[in-house]
C-alpha cells in the first residue's frame, strides 16, 4: 500500500522476466525491498478460493463441496483487470456469477479485490486443495506468461 493505503500493481510480461533471469535478477522484483511487501502474484491458471471468510488454516477441515464451489482459476489478466472462472468450468462466453468473477479495482466495491478476499491455493495430484506457500523472495520460475504483483508500501 502507498501512504494512502492503496494497493500498487505491476504486470510483467514473459520477455521481461526472461531478460531479468538472463541478467541474473529475480523473477519478482520489489521497487523498494525495505518498505514494500509482496501481497500476491497472479498467473494464468493459478487457483484461488474467492469469496470465503474465516477459512481454517488446514483446508482439509473445510467441507470439500464448499471449497469446490469457491475455487476459481485465473483466466485472463491485465492491468487492473483480472478475470476468474470456476475451476471446473471451461472457457466460455458466460460472464454471469458465480461461474465468472471480474476484479477491476482493489477496494471493497462489487468488483473489488477486498470484496472477494482471494486466497491462493494449489490442487495436488490427489485433488486436495492446499494453501499455496509463499516463496516469492527466491522465486525461480522463469516460464511465466504474465505475473501480477500486488505490493504493500509501508
Amino acid at each position: 500500500m502507498d501512504k494512502e493505503h492503496n494497493f500498487q500493481e505491476e504486470v510483467v510480461s514473459f520477455w521481461s522476466v526472461a531478460k531479468r533471469k538472463k541478467d541474473g535478477g529475480r523473477v519478482v522484483q520489489l521497487s523498494n525491498p525495505e518498505s514494500d511487501t509482496l501481497l500476491n502474484t497472479l498467473r494464468i491458471n493459478d487457483m484461488f478460493l474467492m469469496g470465503t471468510n474465516d477459512l481454517e488454516q488446514d483446508l482439509n477441515l473445510e467441507l470439500r463441496s464448499y471449497l469446490k464451489s469457491h475455487l476459481y482459476r485465473v483466466q485472463k489478466l491485465s492491468s487492473k483487470f483480472y478475470e476468474f472462472r470456476l475451476a471446473q468450468k471451461r472457457a466460455s462466453i458466460i460472464t454471469d456469477a458465480p461461474e465468472y468473477i471480474r476484479i477491476n479495482n482493489f477496494g471493497e466495491s462489487k468488483t473489488g479485490w477486498l470484496t472477494y478476499n482471494p486466497v491462493k491455493v494449489e490442487v495436488n495430484i490427489v485433488g486436495q486443495i492446499i494453501k499455496k506457500k509463499k516463496k516469492y523472495k527466491n522465486e525461480s520460475n522463469s516460464f511465466l506468461v504474465k505475473i501480477l504483483l500486488l505490493l504493500i508500501r509501508l
